[in-house]
Formats: structure tokens, C-alpha cells, sequence
């Protein structure tokens, strides 16, 4: 698995990626026919969808683009709102943590905690965490080196 996919897609497949990650947060899962078709309306090649099929930027899931890293189509427990009043939902809390960087935007993270249930809150400004809850919280992940499909084992 390189961990780098994302850095070595074009700056068209990255302009791709956000434009399906937006029309995913907006309208939550697109199918792949939708996909295709709004890559198309907004001038880019055909090429463009397979191409980050085949690099793994997304995940198709019965005929939808299901996982488009780090917005799921699917509702998770991880729902993150950014400043500009836009929610979705993240794969997992690591990917939770990680949209200030997506996104460039202030954040703030709703989650549920996989072994206890509790309710975990995080707002994170200008790229820091500024308040958290509970107090005691941590975050776990496994070595996504050992999985073809991260969306999947997240």
C-alpha cells in the first residue's frame, strides 16, 4: 500500500477528488453514473474517474462511490462540521482529526467512542485542538500498511 497515493495524483485528480468529496458532503453517497457525470459537466477528461479508481481514491460500494478519502457516503460516528456550516461524516476519528488539513477549515468533531459509547467532542482552530471532551480521551488506529482497502478497516 503507499500511504502517499494522494500526493501523487495530478492537480486535475486532485481538483476530481475535492469536486466528488463536495457533491458527497452536500448530497451525501453519488452513484458511480452521477460521479461520472458531474466530472464530465465540470470539463474534465472521462479518464479522470478511472484513473483515481485504479490509484484508490475512492471506493465503489454497489454502484456508489461509497468512500471517497477521509468523507464517507455512509453514516459513521465520526460527523464532522466545518466553518463554513458544511457536516459529514469521516471514516473513522484518525480521518476525523485529519479534515483540518483536507479542508483547511476550523473543525468540529462529533464521535462515539467504539468501546465505551461515551461521546467524544473535539474543535480543532488553525490547525490545533482547542477544547476536547472527555478529558481522557486517546485515539487508536491500526497499521493500514496491512490492508488493501483502508475505507474498509477503518
Amino acid at each position: 500500500m503507499n500511504i502517499d497515493k494522494y500526493r501523487i495524483i495530478s492537480e486535475d485528480e486532485q481538483r476530481a477528488r475535492f469536486l466528488l468529496m463536495e457533491e458527497t458532503i452536500d448530497r451525501g453517497m453519488i452513484s458511480i453514473v452521477e460521479g461520472k457525470k458531474l466530472l464530465l459537466e465540470n470539463k474534465f477528461s472521462s479518464e479522470i474517474y478511472e484513473s483515481l479508481k485504479e490509484k484508490e481514491v475512492f471506493v465503489e460500494i454497489d454502484g456508489n462511490i461509497g468512500y471517497i478519502y477521509p468523507v464517507s457516503g455512509f453514516p459513521t460516528h465520526h460527523r464532522v462540521k466545518r466553518a463554513d456550516g458544511k457536516e459529514f461524516y469521516a471514516m473513522c476519528a484518525v480521518d476525523a482529526l485529519g479534515t483540518y488539513k483536507t479542508f483547511y477549515q476550523n473543525i468540529e468533531i462529533e464521535s462515539i467512542c467504539s468501546e465505551t459509547g461515551e461521546k467524544i467532542q473535539v474543535v480543532i482552530e488553525e490547525g490545533e485542538i482547542v477544547k476536547y471532551s472527555p478529558e481522557n480521551i486517546h485515539v487508536l488506529h491500526v497499521d493500514l500498511d496491512k490492508f488493501k482497502n483502508w475505507a474498509a478497516n477503518c
